[in-house]
């Protein structure tokens, strides 16, 4: 479903950034639960030529594309409003929810494939202070689960999570990092997709 692993990028103040984000393409997974987007193109370059544009010998052409998708698909974060009636939607969560330190869990030796955050993981996350959690993979729940622990969690202590992030394994044995995820502005959404980043210093 996706590329290799991208080159980490180095910034002029000495960090590395690593994209967590998986490609938006025009048909592609959802959970089971929902749609794919639709992601086509709308106006091609050679379609607008005609609309005269620009000035002679200097002609101004354009592009665009449309886009059809519900908030949960892809890279993405669930707002308070997505799992608790009268929750706090994106637009309305403070955004320094958004971006943070953050460390990068390995339990490859422990599961080799989405087992979901459990009632108990869930709760010792919030027990130390966790404000924010993401997973690979579409939900933070396990795959065919009816009981979505997680999800419950996070609605009854207050904690917002990502899901679907990828590039996890440039994070591990990186120690702390900065993480930043922001959401679109969308008026009561309930989650959003996300361009999520994370961010550390250069060895």
């Amino acid at each position: 479903m996706t590329a290799a692993a991208p080159e980490a990028v180095r910034t002029q103040r000495g960090t590395v950034l690593v994209d967590l984000s998986l490609e938006i393409t025009n048909g592609m997974p959802a959970h089971s639960f929902f749609p794919s987007p639709v992601w086509l193109p709308y106006t091609t370059h050679a379609e607008s030529a005609s609309a005269g544009l620009g000035e002679p010998g200097d002609p101004m052409t354009y592009a665009i594309s449309y886009l059809a998708t519900l908030e949960h698909v892809g890279t993405h974060v669930d707002a308070p409003a997505h799992i608790k009636d009268g929750g706090d939607p994106v637009d309305q969560v403070p955004l320094d929810r958004f971006t943070g330190k953050a460390i990068c869990l390995d339990v490859r030796h422990v599961v080799v494939s989405n087992p979901g955050i459990t009632w108990d993981a869930s709760h010792w996350l919030a027990d130390r202070g966790s404000r924010v959690h993401g997973v690979e993979g579409p939900s933070t729940d396990k795959a065919g689960t009816k009981e979505f622990p997680n999800h419950r969690v996070c609605r009854d202590r207050g904690m917002i999570h990502y899901e679907w992030l990828v590039n996890l394994e440039q994070l591990v044995g990186k120690g702390e990092f900065q993480f930043t995820g922001y959401p679109l502005k969308l008026k009561g959404g309930t989650g959003s997709p996300v361009r999520a980043v994370a961010e550390f210093a250069e060895s």
